[in-house]
């Protein structure tokens, strides 16, 4: 296999080998119609088309082009990561394009935590190839902070909604007039408790006007300027949900509801984060009590946040029977 000692190691990645051809190298296929010129540094390749180059052999156009490709799905973060991104987008189209279908079909889909993370990757690939489109970095933000609020993933809350926080700033720098942007921006610094920061997006977007959300827009400037805040920051609260799951599952019905109470009681945060997962989770909780008119409530409080939420209606009509 081809081998150069003054190349930087690349990351290691599951299933992907790596060859360093000479700087230069060209290579083409398609009668011609298809070329790319590498080199100079290490190119992925799966493990099972390195295996099979002699040792002076040069990989071909598509397993070049397969090994970029996995490379990037695998790790968006991986050593020379922009190189190959850059390489995909100019000399491969076609993969390119198979990506943008995969993206078109996951933004259509409503994803669970591991949809939602190819989705980010996805995302994350683009941006390589256009790192100052604030299109791509807007939509990360999107989906992180979508992601920090998954009941499933409320163990990385506050590591997924500094993510947002942070793709969001770089997307507002370069389109510091995009009201959607900015009361993306507002929501996540609120969740931090970044109320200041959260005040700037929110004025700013009033400033220049957000259409029918203007009244919700007026209540949430309203009660910053009063300095009406939750008791902790939303994203405390946020963990604490996640650890009275965890409590549900080993069966600490009693703890896991108690906690989910003190989290319910700041009217602040119950009103600003209606999540009805927490009064579906109290209401499981209650069931398991034996204390089934409380576990009624729960649901009955789950379904006016999401009429279609069919697991709070499903334990309903199993619980009063009319199912």
């Amino acid at each position: 296999m081809i081998a150069s000692s003054d190349v930087m190691e690349p990351t290691i990645l599951a299933g992907i080998s790596y060859v360093n051809p000479p700087g230069g190298t060209l290579l083409s296929a398609r009668e011609g119609k298809a070329t790319v010129t590498f080199g100079g540094f290490p190119i992925p390749l799966r493990e099972e088309v390195a295996k099979r180059l002699g040792p002076d052999e040069i990989p071909s156009y598509d397993a070049v082009g397969d090994g970029l490709y996995q490379a990037l799905r695998l790790n968006p973060s991986c050593a020379f990561a922009q190189r190959y991104a850059l390489l995909l987008r100019d000399a491969y189209p076609h993969l390119v394009a198979d990506l943008a279908a995969q993206l078109l079909m996951l933004e259509q889909k409503d994803p669970d935590i591991l949809y939602l993370d190819r989705l980010i990757t996805a995302l994350r690939i683009f941006l390589l190839m256009e790192p100052e489109n604030p299109k791509f970095l807007g939509q990360i933000g999107r989906v992180y902070r979508e992601k920090g609020l998954r009941l499933s993933a409320l163990n990385q809350t506050t590591q997924n909604l500094y993510h947002a926080q942070g793709y969001l700033e770089r997307a507002r720098l370069l389109t510091p007039a995009d009201p959607d942007l900015l009361l993306l921006l507002g929501d996540v610094s609120w969740l931090l408790g970044k109320y200041g920061e959260a005040l700037d997006c929110f004025r700013s977007a009033g400033e220049i006007g957000v259409g029918e959300r203007s009244g919700e827009l007026e209540e949430r400037l309203g009660r910053l300027e009063a300095g009406a805040h939750p008791l902790v920051p939303a994203v405390d609260y946020l963990e604490a949900i996640g650890v009275a799951l965890n409590l549900h599952q080993l069966q600490e019905y009693g703890e896991a509801a108690a906690i989910l109470w003190d989290v319910l009681d700041d009217d602040i945060f119950r009103e600003q984060c209606p999540l009805p997962e927490v009064d579906y989770l109290l209401g499981r909780c209650y069931e398991a009590l034996v204390m089934p008119r409380y576990a009624e409530e729960c649901y009955a409080q789950a379904l006016l946040k999401r009429p279609d939420y069919d697991e709070a209606r499903g334990a309903l009509e199993e619980l009063t029977g009319k199912g």
